[in-house]
Formats: C-alpha cells, sequence, structure tokens
C-alpha cells in the first residue's frame, strides 16, 4: 500500500459581500480588495477640442425657376437631355455654375431627371413622343457654358423619326398637348420654299449672291411659327464656311431665316432674318427646336451658335409682332449691329 499523499499547500479564499476595501491575512501574505475605479467622466470641451464624426447631410435638389430643355438623339433610341435656361416671369435667365453652387452637378437630377422620370418631347406644337431618364448626370462641355446633362432613352412617332432635336417639358404638363402629323426635313415643299425665300431676300438683304443656293442651304427644318400646322420652316446658308466651330475665310457669311406660309396659299414670307458677317464676328445660327414656354401664343426657337473658337445656345421668340432674341449665353458671342431683321 502507498501512503495517501495530500497537497502540501492548501488555498482557500473566501470573499463574501466585498465593499470598499477589505485586508485579508494568509500566512505572512496580505492580499488587499478594492472596488474597481470610477470610469472617468467625459470632459466637455469647446470650440476646437474636440472632434465630432457628424453623417453627411443628404444632398437636395438645386432651388431654380422652371427649365428649358432640349433632347438630342444620339443614336437609335439614346437621347441626352440638356437644360439650356431658366424661365421666369416671361424672361429666361441663364444657369447657375459651380462658382454658385460647387455641387451643382451632383444635386442637379434630384426631383428633375431621376431614373424613370419622363418627358414629353414636342415639335411644331404638338406632342411627338416621350424621353425616358436613366437617371446619370453628366458635364457637358460641347458649348462655352459648362451644363449638366442626363441621359436616357426616347420613344417617337413614325413622323418624327427624322428628327433629331425636341423641347422637352415635363411629361405631366404635356400630357393634353395635341399629337398632330407634321411634316419631314425632306418635304419638297419645305425645300422649294427655302430656295424661294432666298432669292427673294439676298437682293434685299444686299447678301453676295453664292454660286449655287442649294450648295449653301447647310440646314433645314420645319418651324410651325404660330402653333402645330407646320406652315412654317426654319433655314441656314452658310457662303464660304460651315455650321461648325472654327475660324471663317473673311467673305464668309451666314444667312438665318424663319418664315411661315400665307394662310391658303404656298407663298412664305419671312418672320426674322438674320444675315451674319464673318468679317465683323463669326455667329453662325442653326434651328434645333422651339416651344411656347412663355404662353405668348408664339413658339419660341432654341439655336445654336457657332463662332470661331466655341459654340453656344440663343434663344428667339416674338414679342408682340416683333422677333428678337430673348436669351444668348453669357460667353457667347452677340449678333452684329444690324444683323436681325424682323418681318411683322
Amino acid at each position: 500500500m502507498y501512503p495517501k499523499r495530500f497537497p502540501q499547500l492548501v488555498w482557500l479564499v473566501m470573499i463574501t459581500g466585498v465593499t470598499g476595501c477589505d485586508n485579508v491575512a494568509f500566512g505572512g501574505i496580505q492580499v488587499e480588495l478594492q472596488a474597481p475605479e470610477e470610469a472617468p467622466r467625459a470632459v466637455e470641451s469647446s470650440g476646437t477640442e474636440a472632434v465630432e464624426s457628424a453623417a453627411p447631410e443628404p444632398l437636395v435638389p438645386v432651388s431654380l425657376d422652371p427649365l428649358v430643355y432640349v433632347v438630342e438623339r444620339s443614336g437609335g433610341s439614346r437621347a441626352t437631355i440638356l437644360p439650356i435656361a431658366q424661365l421666369s416671369d416671361g424672361d429666361y435667365s441663364p444657369l447657375p455654375d459651380t462658382s454658385d453652387i460647387p455641387d451643382l452637378f451632383e444635386r442637379f437630377a434630384i426631383d428633375r431627371w431621376e431614373a424613370g422620370t419622363e418627358f414629353a418631347l414636342m415639335a411644331q406644337g404638338s406632342r411627338v413622343g416621350t424621353f425616358i431618364a436613366d437617371g446619370s448626370t453628366a458635364q457637358d462641355r460641347s458649348a462655352c457654358q459648362l451644363r449638366p446633362r442626363g441621359g436616357g432613352h426616347v420613344e417617337v412617332r413614325p413622323d418624327a423619326a427624322g428628327l433629331d432635336w425636341f423641347m422637352a417639358i415635363p411629361a405631366s404638363n404635356g400630357a393634353r398637348s395635341p399629337w398632330m402629323a407634321i411634316p419631314g426635313t425632306e418635304d419638297a415643299r419645305l425645300r422649294e420654299a427655302s430656295l424661294n425665300l432666298a432669292q427673294r431676300m439676298i437682293p434685299v438683304l444686299g447678301v453676295l449672291w453664292p454660286p449655287s443656293i442649294p450648295d449653301v442651304r447647310r440646314d433645314l427644318q420645319p418651324f410651325s411659327p404660330g402653333g402645330g400646322d407646320g406652315s412654317g420652316l426654319a433655314v441656314s446658308y452658310v457662303y464660304g464656311d460651315r455650321l461648325a466651330v472654327g475660324p471663317a475665310a473673311p467673305r464668309a457669311y451666314s444667312l438665318f431665316m424663319i418664315a411661315a406660309a400665307e394662310e391658303g396659299s404656298d407663298r412664305y414670307e419671312p418672320l426674322l432674318t438674320w444675315h451674319q458677317e464673318a468679317v465683323s464676328r463669326k455667329a453662325f445660327p442653326r434651328f434645333l427646336a422651339a416651344h411656347d414656354h412663355r404662353d405668348a401664343g408664339t413658339p419660341d426657337a432654341v439655336l445654336e451658335v457657332f463662332g470661331e473658337s466655341a459654340r453656344w445656345y440663343t434663344i428667339l421668340g416674338a414679342r408682340g409682332e416683333d422677333w428678337s432674341v430673348l436669351y444668348l449665353d453669357d460667353c457667347g458671342e452677340p449678333a452684329s449691329r444690324g444683323a436681325i431683321r424682323s418681318f411683322p
């Protein structure tokens, strides 16, 4: 048998209801029990002593007056939407820029063209289709003024298939707009009318006669100044140059005209002419789209204008019987003095 062996040292510690500080002695070893120290209180600070981590504030829409939009079809059903100007109390004003609103591009789409937002596409005073936004926003640098640009796709009627530019208004505003047939850009009546107009107005305006009028006709679009009957046109002629940004020859010029057909007649009468000579300054316009944003009974026309180093946008419209420039990008060149004439 082996004798039982016991541990040489047995520790037995019984602690009951320890509060405050107690001293317990074990054979020469003294153990001191203390309550835990109180956690330090937060020290209030002011000024820059405390660094607070706050959640970023959510982006909110940019507050603007009602906007004038144009939509450009970029191939197939793909398209872009571009704001041109603000409209308030019958007057157009420019969009703000990033010096006014640093986060302009991040906030612009909110409540304007978020994904799924629909716009009515307008041409000749009637609704011809729908633009559906995809929610994207980019910086448009194609003109001298930086603008936000949205993306999406269009659905258009067959008779508007030849058009690449449209005015756009929120779908709710265009819900009751008429759906009327419009003539195409290759309409024989428009082509003949544009030639007859040039032959009549070139001598009146004192414009240098080109070798061939059809050869200098750069753009021809149906435009109804009086409503949705399609009885009008907008045409651009350019001699010695083209509708593009770049230097022009000294004798180059452009001739832009808006005209309307007389009631019950094939004769077109000019409402506005813009004869711009490059020797004065290059500002060669072409028609993009039109809509009666001001409820004036006559649609205002949005033009893009080409200069030597940039392009810009301008809006023409009638006040009473006279047509004039209603809006010009701040960075754009105005027409030469006396270049624009109204024919009431």
